[in-house]
């Protein structure tokens, strides 16, 4: 996944999950797992767009799964 400011900065979350399972599940990606370049910071109040990259794991493709929902919430208040 990778996240886009209005800079044109961006940060990238890395994940293997698998859909294997059989079951629903949910992922949470918080920004502070987001890799980004320090010298470019990612502005999290002004992002946007984020790209979502959905891929098989094998050479024959293994496409049955579906994604219900995708959400960007913000950080809660401490």
């Amino acid at each position: 996944m990778q996240v886009y400011d209005s800079n044109s900065h961006i940060a990238t979350f890395t994940g293997t999950e698998t859909t294997a399972r059989g079951e629903e599940f949910h992922l949470d990606a918080p920004f502070a797992e987001f890799a980004q370049d320090s010298s470019l910071p990612v502005d999290w109040e002004h992002i946007d767009f984020i790209f979502v990259l959905f891929q098989t794991g094998n050479v024959l493709g293994s496409h049955d799964f579906a994604v219900r929902k995708i959400s960007a919430i913000p950080n809660p208040e401490p």
